[in-house]
Parts: structure tokens; sequence; C-alpha cells
């Protein structure tokens, strides 16, 4: 059998500008795959936490495909196109992206999205942090689409800010006061 390798950065069949159309590519890849919210949390967040999460836990094309239990495809070039730095990705972004479209409930998905991204369990979470939930909420490639929610996240909350890092409370708080800061569309 072939190694499957697949570098998005020369993959020009993929236009990922359009976050709306993100967001319905990737519902079909949720679809596709058989992702369920409770594989996501028992297995792949669980799995995730045994690779022991650094700061930036990049994966290959392969990876991706064997962590999520998916076959390639043109839906999962896609996927990995949307999230790619090179060829690589973020397992963080990919996580992030898929709870906002899997969980129901404004808070379990809350909790899921911060203790993620907390991964030193401190409670806080940084600019770059933010940055990353942020692009993986709205279906973004380019961190440049939303520095400017960033900016205005970190400008309303900086009277709570702890050492330029976002506290958990003032997350739950940004989040259910302006959801549509946080979330393409925003879960009820």
């Amino acid at each position: 059998m072939s190694e499957v390798k697949y570098k998005a950065s020369l993959d020009e069949r993929f236009d990922t500008s359009n976050p709306r159309l993100n967001q319905q590519y990737v519902k079909n890849w949720i679809e596709e795959s058989g992702l369920t919210k409770e594989k996501l949390i028992d297995e792949l967040y669980h799995k995730t936490r045994g690779l022991g999460l650094q700061r930036n836990l990049m994966i290959s094309y392969k990876t991706m495909l064997n962590f999520f239990g998916c076959k390639d495809s043109e839906l999962s070039q896609y996927f990995f196109t949307l999230f790619a730095d090179g060829d690589k990705i973020d397992i963080r972004k990919c996580m992030l992206a898929l709870s906002s479209l899997l969980f129901a409930s404004m808070e379990d998905l809350l909790r899921f999205q911060f203790e993620l991204m907390d991964h030193s369990k401190s409670s806080y979470l940084t600019d770059n942090d933010l940055i990353i939930l942020l692009q993986a909420n709205h279906f973004v490639s380019n961190p440049n689409e939303i520095l400017s929610k960033a900016k205005t996240i970190l400008d309303n909350s900086i009277k709570q800010m702890q050492d330029d890092a976002l506290s958990e409370e003032e997350f739950y708080k940004l989040a259910n006061e302006t959801p549509n800061l946080l979330f393409l569309t925003p879960i009820k």
C-alpha cells in the first residue's frame, strides 16, 4: 500500500476564502468521517492529551487521517488545506472547528474549547491561543482574517486580563455576551 502524502500548500484546487462554504465542507467531512461529539471527546481529546499536548501539536496529512480514522478523500484534503500551515496542521485547530459544529450546548462547547486551549492548566488563554481559537471557530485559513475580532475581544477584556491573558471567567462572559465574536454561527 502506498503511503498517503499530501501537501496542502501546493493544492490550488481549494478556495478556502469563504468561511460559510468552509463550514459547510467541514460539516460534510464530519458526515463522511462518521465523527460524533462522543468520539471527539472520548477518543480524540484523550488521545491528544495522551500525546502530551504541546504548545503546537503539528501533524501531517497522513497522521491526521490516522488520528481521525478517516479515509483519504477530497473532503479530507479540503479539511486539511483549510487549517494547513505548509504540510502540517495544528490538531487543536481541527478539534476546535469540529467541536463548534458537534456540540449542542454553548456551556459544553465553551468548557471543551477552553480546556483544549488551556494546555498549561493556568485558567488563562494567551492572545495567540485566542487567535487559534477564532481561526478555527470562524473556519478561516489566514489568521489575519480574524485579527480585528481578536483585537476587539482583547480591547474589551483588557481590564480583566492578567499578563496579557484572558481568564476563564472572562472567556465565558465574553462568549455569552457577544457570541458572534467567537463563533461564525453561534450555538443557541
